[in-house]
């Protein structure tokens, strides 16, 4: 997970720049959106500039401080990867601890007198409290761990599902939450000499850097609830009339080919193959709507097949 993100490669020919300006100048789309002014490298799509690595990311997913690194085409399949086996070790390292407990329990009789000292506890989780100190504060530490890990195991799946990075989630869910547009043709994430943004959507929030904000952006509790919001949307809006629900109509998302589409194609590279699972992106290469795509270069979407929903 530390390595490359899929940073886009940088190019040193004054020339490529100058074609690649009056290519998106002849296309009416010469802007900080298509075109990264700190880099001096046409944007491909699903693209971020990220300030912590000072690179352009292809398929930017989200910075985690977790493992330092940046989460890009390149490291994504293998972050979920460690995630969902992190998952899977704290459920059996838990089931192995209370079976320890049980067993050790069995072994040299259960003490009434502890019961008032951990009332709240079971009476093996109590024995090991009293008398196995490690085992039960590495259990405890794993249970607090498993917290974030579990709300970052819904979110990631759902966007997978949904074709969608954790970029373009939020970016998204901000475009549904707000009632003002901002009309300006410079994005959001584009800074001024001063640091401060050029352009960004009218906000009433103004406790979005209080302690407690991110406290819950380390907890994955933010995107957490972002994703219940946007899956009660989805889940309501062909059954619900009412306005609330029927903003995200009006939002297409380009990358969503369907719930198995997407899930095949953030797995495989190439054919559906089983041995194509275990194959890491070389450079920028990954399968968009079943093709491959070199995610360095990608400047249009495949087409969505005509008549074809997504799910």
């Amino acid at each position: 997970m530390t390595i490359n993100p899929g940073n886009v490669p940088v190019p040193t020919d004054p020339k490529i720049v100058f074609d690649d300006v009056k290519r998106l100048v002849a296309l009416g789309k010469f802007d900080t959106e298509y075109f990264c002014v700190n880099t001096f490298t046409r944007k491909p799509l699903r693209s971020k500039f990220s300030r912590t690595s000072n690179a352009l990311v292809a398929r930017f997913d989200h910075y985690c401080p977790w493992v330092y690194n940046d989460i890009g085409v390149r490291n994504h399949k293998l972050f979920i990867t460690f995630v969902y086996s992190l998952s899977a070790a704290i459920i059996l390292f838990s089931s192995l601890a209370l079976k320890y407990f049980e067993e050790y329990s069995e072994d040299m009789g259960y003490s009434t007198d502890t019961e008032d000292i951990c009332w709240l506890l079971s009476e093996d989780l109590c024995l090991g409290f009293t008398h196995r100190h490690f085992v039960f504060n590495l259990t405890i530490w794993c249970w607090m761990q498993g917290i974030w890990i579990v709300f970052l195991c819904v979110v990631q799946t759902f966007q997978i599902c949904k074709g969608l990075t954790t970029w373009e989630f939020s970016s998204l869910d901000k475009k549904m939450s707000s009632s003002a547009y901002n009309h300006s043709t410079v994005p959001g994430d584009f800074h001024g000499p001063n640091g401060m943004p050029l352009a960004q959507p009218m906000s009433h929030d103004h406790h979005q850097n209080n302690g407690l904000a991110t406290c819950f952006k380390l907890l994955g509790l933010d995107q957490f609830c972002k994703t219940l919001k946007v899956g009660l949307m989805l889940l309501l809006k062909n059954t619900t009339h009412n306005d609330t629900y029927s903003s995200i109509e009006s939002f297409d998302i380009p990358t969503d080919y369907g719930w198995k589409q997407n899930w095949l194609d953030f797995w495989f590279i190439g054919d559906i193959e089983w041995r194509n699972i275990f194959y890491l992106p070389i450079d920028g290469e990954n399968n968009l709507n079943g093709q491959v795509v070199d995610y360095y270069k990608l400047y249009e979407y495949p087409p969505k097949l005509s008549g074809a929903a997504a799910v």
